[in-house]
């Protein structure tokens, strides 16, 4: 199966040159939704009591009722849109149709992020402790020394992060996509596991030219990131998806690589 950061680049320009007002119109509620939880944080306290327990309950509450299943949603638009058909704006709210589902499949996302990094946090902090205990900082070659683990110890924790959150990148997409069935959320997570292998790198690049459109177009008042960084940040990973995860039968006669059939019972495949 080949795939190539251009290809989805280029799908998903195509995508939003052909469907430009759906898109947009996506961006707009997400964008939406995205003042709707300014607001509620900013009228549940004041900036110097972020961590009150009022403050808590508004972030809890808005991430897990509106920006979890915005998210989703406009990932999923991205990818109703590469398909054939017409393409309805109530696909946005996808993510509350599955919401149960796909906040499973992000608490598992950040537990699976908290694993890699709590070691690297506790290791960290021991060897502080220690050196520091046994006045390793006391000299310039000491602090040196003490200094540079600490920056291979997180250096090499928040590599390994990443690397998970690309090969899991898509397990939310396929939560909410209907032609991958009811799966539960750990299923979710070793399909997009299972997909991904072999091309963690060229998604890096996919997502690293993402962050880059959305940057640049953000530089043009604001008005470039809703009118073009993220109808195009959906399109293209829209068109990963497609190439990379979804089901054949969702292709159609679209010419996207075939990934294989894929099996929902079969025991989640967790390898690397």
């Amino acid at each position: 199966m080949s795939y190539s950061p251009g290809g989805a680049f280029a799908a998903g320009w195509s995508v939003v040159r052909g469907r430009y007002r759906v898109m947009l119109e996506a961006s707009v509620l997400y964008a939406i939704a995205q003042v709707v939880i300014v607001i509620l944080q900013q009228l549940s306290g004041t900036a110097d009591d972020v961590f009150s327990l009022e403050q808590l309950l508004v972030q809890a509450a808005t991430t897990l009722g509106v920006s979890i299943p915005a998210a989703g949603g406009f990932a999923w638009m991205g990818v109703a849109a590469q398909r054939p058909g017409p393409v309805a704006i109530s696909n946005f709210f996808a993510g509350y149709r599955r919401w149960r589902t796909l906040i499973g499949v992000w608490f598992l996302e950040a537990g699976a992020a908290v694993a890699i990094l709590g070691p690297a946090l506790l290791l960290s902090a021991v060897l502080v402790t220690n050196w520091s205990l046994a006045g390793g900082f006391d000299s310039i070659r000491g602090g040196a020394l003490g200094l540079g683990a600490f920056i291979a110890i997180w250096a090499a924790a928040s590599m390994g992060a990443a690397w998970v959150s690309i090969r899991l990148v898509f397990a939310q997409i396929v939560c909410l996509d209907p032609d991958a069935g009811n799966l539960d959320a750990l299923t979710c997570l070793s399909r997009s596991w299972s997909r991904t292998r072999g091309h963690a790198f060229s998604l890096y690049l996919t997502l690293l030219g993402v962050a880059l459109a959305i940057l640049l177009s953000t530089l043009l008042l604001g008005l470039g990131l809703l009118l073009l960084g993220l109808p195009l940040a959906a399109g293209v990973i829209g068109a990963a998806y497609e190439q990379l995860v979804a089901q054949p039968r969702a292709r159609g006669a679209s010419g996207l690589p075939d990934p294989g059939p894929f099996n929902p019972s079969a025991p989640p495949d967790l390898s690397i």
